[in-house]
């Protein structure tokens, strides 16, 4: 099976976009013309290029606004694992809603997802916990090609806006919670993997 995507290529001036073809020797996952699309949906543990810290809900509780934060890695066994591990529900069209692993309840065990606390639009609007029926949907957009390197880096975009998840200041601290913020290809505080 072949699958066709653009990559985001660094230049000087406004973003290019170049079409690659790949076949799935080459990767585990297909990539649209706007962004991704996972074969498999996760868990995921989700984690920042600048910091090598993962996306983490607060204490993993399933509350409406509860903060979504950068955290260091949990691994297997560790108490705060599911607050870092993520599913993909692909839309028909290829968004995303991004569901925490630790806040699944019985007849919901995928949990509640990202989205954005206020959504003005604006810079600074705050990452948060949202029941996933009103939740914002997601895609990314992979920012070189798949054979320049690994783990591949993409930019998280909320479907309301043309704005990317994004740390603050480029923060390395626990506990600083996710914005939205204006995308920059070179800003590495939204650059973002999973595995």
């Amino acid at each position: 099976m072949t699958f066709v995507f653009a990559a985001v290529l660094a230049t000087a001036g406004p973003p290019a976009t170049a079409a690659a073809t790949l076949t799935t020797s080459d990767v585990d996952f297909a990539i649209d013309d706007r962004g991704f699309q996972a074969a498999a949906a996760g868990p995921y543990q989700i984690r920042f290029e600048h910091s090598g810290k993962c996306v983490d809900n607060y204490k993993g509780w399933p509350a409406i606004g509860n903060k979504i934060q950068q955290w260091t890695c949990a691994r297997p066994g560790e108490p705060n694992f599911n607050n870092q591990r993520w599913t993909f529900e692909w839309t028909s069209d290829g968004w995303a809603k991004i569901r925490n692993v630790g806040t699944g309840t019985i007849g919901h065990p995928s949990g509640w997802c990202l989205d954005i606390q206020v959504n003005t639009g604006g810079n600074g609007d705050l990452i948060e916990l949202a029941p996933c029926n009103s939740a914002v949907e997601w895609y990314g957009t992979m920012l070189s090609d798949p054979h320049d390197q690994t783990p591949h880096w993409y930019q998280l975009h909320p479907r309301t806006m043309n704005m990317c998840a994004d740390m603050p200041h480029s923060s390395t601290t626990n506990g600083v919670q996710l914005q939205q913020w204006q995308c920059v290809l070179g800003n590495h505080q939204q650059h973002l993997t999973w595995s």
